[in-house]
């Protein structure tokens, strides 16, 4: 209902409202936020064991190379993501008719899904 509501606010008012981050901050709350997160030790654990073969050698090494691919393939991802992330931002920066209806669908969205999860326990 909040997104529905507040969809007049101007975005300087939003951004004022809930306080920027400097980009290094951002960056180590990302960082902090994967590392911490048990579903990713999880699906790693999970994962990488699958590709480990230990009659090709030493499983440690292994580990690391699997490893070193899944963080660099990672990096371009959730890099690629931030970055096409920011520049709709500043997109959506300069286009109030664009928030104002992305806004009215996802309020639309959340009590749609609240109303549903309410029926259908």
């Amino acid at each position: 209902m909040q997104m529905i509501r507040r969809r007049n606010t101007s975005h300087s008012d939003l951004t004022a409202h809930s306080g920027e981050m400097a980009n290094r901050r951002a960056y180590v709350t990302g960082l902090l936020t994967n590392l911490l997160n048990p579903k990713v030790v999880a699906f790693t654990v999970a994962f990488l064991p699958q590709f480990i073969n230990p009659h090709l050698g030493n499983v440690a090494t292994q580990f690391m190379i699997l490893g070193a691919i899944l963080i660099t393939l990672e990096f371009l991802v959730d890099g690629t993501v931030g970055l096409l992330v920011g520049r709709i931002g500043r997109w959506l920066h300069f286009r109030r008719n664009a928030r104002k209806r992305i806004d009215t669908a996802t309020g639309g969205i959340f009590i749609g899904l609240g109303v549903r999860l309410a029926l259908h326990p």
